[in-house]
């Protein structure tokens, strides 16, 4: 009998929220929220691949793939779930994923819980092997069957590259022990406790699968899921064909398998699935890849290549929980799936397809988003039409401190059954336009993602923007601006998870608490906001909070503004203030922001809104504190740079949710030597908060090549919002 790949995965895997700590001073303790906003974490595979694995408050993970090398079979990856685990799986690896190549190389979900030791392995060298050698490992502990080992940045970029010629030869001459693995006889993870799963109920039956390739020989190689749609809590594996079988056992049941067929030589991919099967005894099944006759196909108004293309099955069972497999690569690949005409009677089967299509070379550049599903069944006619009347239209800027910026992007889309989602990113030159089309309806959320700093070499990616997930409506237009400067930190208000989707308050009053999110970056559009950066050589980035009732620290910290502190019953006011700074080899624009909030007690507050929560612990029993938020159009180009001259911008000044209270004053003033002197400038208007600001930026050569700017609104309640922007713009 053929070894399990990961075991089975029995019981439940409970994978806890990843926490964006705030750090608190021992005379100030703040209660940190049981559950944070989105953690973004970065993990980098041993083959080079830096994957962002992303987990809401609700525990709902999405990944995106920042390939080593998209061309080829290196920028195809298989992912699916087991358990409560996301595995991303590079196709070059898939041939011996369960052999060589232990599956916890992939868990990112157990990786980003350790991500500086997502390079750390452990190696068995092969029998009768006096030592071990791989391309890209420094090995170190070597004692008889057994090696530890790391990988640098650069090491795992030349494994995967490695093991990508390595595939193409193996499945070509049917070997698997030759050339890279000639000394190894297995690599798995060295983070503790990767793949290592519960016990549950005894298996009783004998399952076997049957594969046939594409032409009609017994498969080697490809990877069958096997998920129990009773409970998928009682058993989930993953199977790797060897001469045409693959076997494990089960306990009885219903079941649904599905395996993503790959041809290295047409560079064809064939989606099989069987829907579901009883067993009850000792069971044999076949997928057989000549069953996928439909060919996948997405058709967009305008030509464009397909960079991303996401194949998706998905099963949900008899409990409603949910489980996925995805093929993510490009239009280099064809897909083709094997039509179903019964739907599951337990539980229920999904299937969707979702492109990116780009064409960056146009004058106008433009590109497509659109996604497709099947329930029940997966039909028979796999062609799918992008209409533009069924399409929402963003006309999107991407700034940047510096020209020809490299940097990467991608789109998440989810339908209501999805848990679990990835996506591959695109590496594109900033500053930049482009229209963007998304398709709409029946349920779709759509979240856009965009890092404004990308170094491939590195493998180094900052500026993270995010847009909230939303429902985008047919015929809607609009114009966003990512990363327009000067940029701020945010009052988020929109949801930032999906299915369901919600909104942690920014800041909301408990009859006990305070509780408060502030993101530290964001800009000038309220659909964006960002999380701190990475550490890395070349970037100085801190963020630094209080909280104060009146003009006692009730709450403070050094690192991203989330805390629950205790109301004080005879405070008067709150303040709370925020300082972010971060400069560095990219950063040159906005450095250094202090910003200031007050609210009165007695202020009024408003209900929560719908689809909101007091904070990460998804509690409701709060009202919104209104606090001001605040956005600039200064006349900022996509480099930053305002001109020398006489200028008008427009400063625009609100409350959270929507609170009807007056803004009664706003000054601004303006230096351009650092912040040693300032001018105030003219401000006017005010109706709907939204004032005309008239300022002089004086000739390059006056100045230290840069403007800061510095307001103060205050509203009809006492409320007060304060911020310094060092650096605002560039002098142009």
């Amino acid at each position: 009998m053929q070894k399990n790949l990961l075991g089975a995965f029995t019981g439940a895997t409970v994978v806890g929220t990843l926490l964006v700590a705030a750090s608190a001073s021992a005379s100030t303790p703040v209660t940190s929220p049981a559950s944070t906003p989105p953690a973004h974490t970065q993990v980098r595979l041993v083959t080079g691949d830096l994957v962002t694995v992303s987990t809401d408050a609700s525990g709902r993970q999405t990944a995106n793939v920042a390939a080593a090398d998209r061309l080829g079979i290196r920028g195809a990856f298989q992912t699916f779930t087991l358990g409560h685990d996301l595995f991303v799986v590079p196709e070059s690896a898939a041939p011996y994923l369960g052999k060589t190549l232990d599956a916890s190389l992939f868990d990112v979900t157990r990786l980003a819980q350790h991500p500086r030791a997502s390079l750390s392995v452990d190696v068995t060298p092969r029998a009768g092997s006096r030592t071990a050698s791989l391309p890209g490992v420094s090995l170190h502990q070597v004692s008889a069957g057994h090696a530890t080992g790391t990988f640098t940045a650069a090491g795992a970029a030349a494994f995967g590259s490695a093991l990508a010629r390595q595939a193409a030869h193996d499945l070509a001459t049917g070997a698997r022990s030759t050339g890279l693995f000639r000394s190894v006889a297995g690599i798995s993870s060295a983070v503790s406790g990767a793949a290592s799963h519960a016990t549950g109920p005894a298996a009783s039956h004998t399952l076997t699968v049957k594969g046939i390739d594409w032409s009609g020989n017994p498969d080697n190689g490809d990877t069958v899921n096997v998920y129990n749609v009773d409970d998928l809590n009682l058993f989930s594996t993953s199977l790797t064909f060897q001469n045409g079988t693959a076997q494990t056992t089960v306990p009885d049941g219903n079941y649904s398998l599905v395996c993503f067929f790959f041809d290295f030589t047409s560079a064809n991919i064939y989606e099989v699935t069987i829907p579901q099967v009883a067993v009850s005894k000792d069971t044999t099944v076949t997928l057989d890849a000549r069953d996928a006759t439909s060919k996948v196909s997405v058709t967009t108004p305008k030509p464009a290549p397909q960079p991303v293309f996401i194949v998706e099955w998905a099963r949900t069972d008899a409990n409603g929980l949910a489980a996925s497999y995805t093929f993510l690569a490009s239009d280099a690949f064809t897909f083709y799936a094997a039509p179903t005409k019964k739907k599951p009677s337990v539980g229920q089967m999904y299937n969707a397809v979702q492109i990116r299509a780009q064409s960056a070379a146009a004058k106008k550049p433009y590109e497509y988003d659109a996604k497709f599903s099947n329930t029940g069944i997966i039909r028979a006619d796999q062609s799918y039409l992008v209409k533009e009347a069924n399409v929402a239209t963003i006309n999107t800027g991407i700034a940047s401190d510096h020209d020809n910026q490299l940097a990467l992007d991608g789109r998440f889309a989810a339908y209501p059954w999805e848990s679990f989602l990835i996506v591959g990113d695109i590496q594109f030159t900033i500053p930049t336009s482009r229209t963007e089309y998304y398709s709409t309806g029946h349920g779709l959320t759509w979240e856009r993602f965009e890092f404004t700093v990308w170094d491939p070499n590195l493998g180094l990616i900052q500026g993270e923007l995010d847009s909230p997930w939303e429902q985008l409506s047919a015929g809607v237009k609009r114009t966003e601006v990512f990363s327009g400067e000067p940029t701020h930190p945010r009052l988020f208000e929109h949801p930032i998870s999906f299915n369901p989707a919600f909104t942690i308050c920014p800041a909301c009053a408990t009859p006990d608490t305070l509780d408060a999110l502030v993101f530290p970056f964001g800009d000038n559009s309220q659909f964006h906001r960002g999380y701190p950066d990475s550490p890395a050589s070349g970037l100085d980035e801190s963020q630094s909070w209080t909280i104060k009732a009146d003009k006692r620290v009730i709450g403070q910290g050094s690192s991203f503004f989330q805390a629950s502190v205790p109301l004080d019953p005879d405070a008067k006011t709150y303040t709370l203030t925020y300082k972010t700074h971060r400069s560095g080899d990219h950063f040159s624009l906005s450095t250094d922001i202090d910003t200031a909030w007050r609210v009165s007690a007695d202020a009024p507050q408003a209900d929560l809104p719908h689809g909101w929560y007091c904070s990460g612990n998804f509690d409701s029993n709060c009202t919104v504190l209104p606090l001001m938020t605040n956005d600039y159009n200064l006349g900022a180009d996509l480099l930053g740079r305002v001109s020398s001259g006489d200028r008008t911008g427009t400063i625009t000044i609100g409350h959270l949710a929507g609170a009807d209270i007056a803004v009664k004053t706003l000054t601004a003033s303006l230096s351009y030597d650092g912040g040693k002197t300032w001018k105030a400038a003219a401000v006017s208007g005010g109706a709907n908060g939204r004032f005309t600001v008239k300022f002089t930026v004086p000739k390059k050569g006056q100045t230290d090549g840069y403007g800061a700017v510095r307001i103060s609104a205050k509203d009809a309640v006492g409320g007060l919002l304060k911020q310094t922007i060092l650096k605002a713009f560039a002098v142009r």
